[in-house]
């Protein structure tokens, strides 16, 4: 599809059809890419590489301002797992859609520490971005809309974040009937089993990926049960901010699984909002009891997927 002229793909969401179920940067920017290499089917993945290199660079900086330099290196760690050597490297949307909250998510966080209009605009055409490549990333800014909200408070700017909001909107005027034909016809059919037993599959796979299904029983307990307890370990002992994006990623997840649009490719674009605030925890826990039995949990889980 990213092989059609590009004029033919921006007609097809200009007119509501659409294509893949997400909108049409991704697909431009693949276009551009087999135009520039001559169609080398040796190179077409090559970007997706580099947008997961690139978008695991910025949450291991977001763990630091976090939590210091041992939670910029624990989330170092977890970003090298399976799921990310998996699902980085398809030519897709992807990888390109974990770059975008990766960064927007840095973005984000320096804004916080430094508001000033050279730490908003990042942010704003970040955001741009997110959504032309990804219908979810509308839910990921009113996450993000929420928690500026939370940290700030009501009365600290709220109408530079109606402005942005408009301009996000006016700018996805061409592709928003795409997005509604979208909306109206469900972006996933078929889906046989239920949507709570996806949505566990799911959170299973952003641990150990597809390469140990759960039903093979022994890796599979055995990784289930790490998982639970490093989530709760994670949760309970997380710093406020830390837990927050732990909830954003919770209130995703459980939307996605009740949209029936989760699977293991979709959620790399919620996974930022996992690793940073396990790998924070892990760098700022105290009790060393607590934080041995998260980082064994976490050896285990690495190491069964590999």
């Amino acid at each position: 599809m990213a092989a059609k002229p590009a004029f033919a793909t921006i007609k097809l969401f200009v007119s509501g059809r659409g294509q893949h179920e997400h909108p049409l940067r991704s697909d431009l920017i693949l276009h551009g890419w087999l135009w520039l290499t001559g169609g080398n089917i040796h190179l077409v993945r090559l970007p997706s590489v580099i947008f997961y290199l690139l978008g695991a660079w910025f949450p291991i900086q977001a763990a630091r301002r976090m939590g210091g330099d041992r939670a910029r290196n624990d989330t170092l760690i977890l970003l090298l797992w399976p799921y990310g050597f998996h699902l980085g490297r398809p030519a897709g949307w992807y990888s390109f859609t974990f770059l975008l909250l990766s960064l927007l998510t840095f973005g984000h966080l320096k804004y916080l520490e430094r508001r000033s209009p050279g730490t908003w605009m990042p942010v704003v055409l970040c955001a741009l971005a997110l959504v032309d490549t990804n219908y979810c990333g509308w839910a990921v800014l009113g996450l993000l809309g929420l928690d500026r909200l939370l940290r700030l408070g009501r009365e600290r700017r709220t109408w530079l974040l109606l402005a942005t909001g408009l301009f996000l909107l006016v700018a996805s005027i061409p592709i928003m009937r795409a997005l509604m034909t979208e909306l109206r016809t469900g972006a996933v059919r078929g889906r046989a089993s239920s949507p709570l037993a996806r949505g566990t599959y799911n959170l299973y796979c952003l641990f150990v990926s597809e390469s140990v299904a759960g039903w093979i029983w022994v890796p599979g307990i055995a990784t289930a049960l790490a998982i639970a307890v490093l989530l709760l370990l994670g949760f309970v002992y997380a710093k406020p901010e830390a837990r927050r994006l732990f909830l954003y990623f919770a209130a995703l997840l459980t939307v996605m699984t009740f949209l029936q649009i989760v699977t293991t490719r979709r959620t790399l674009l919620i996974r930022p909002w996992l690793i940073l605030p396990v790998g924070t925890t892990l760098g700022t826990m105290t009790l060393p009891f607590a934080r041995r039995l998260l980082a064994g949990s976490l050896v285990l889980v690495g190491a069964i997927g590999w």
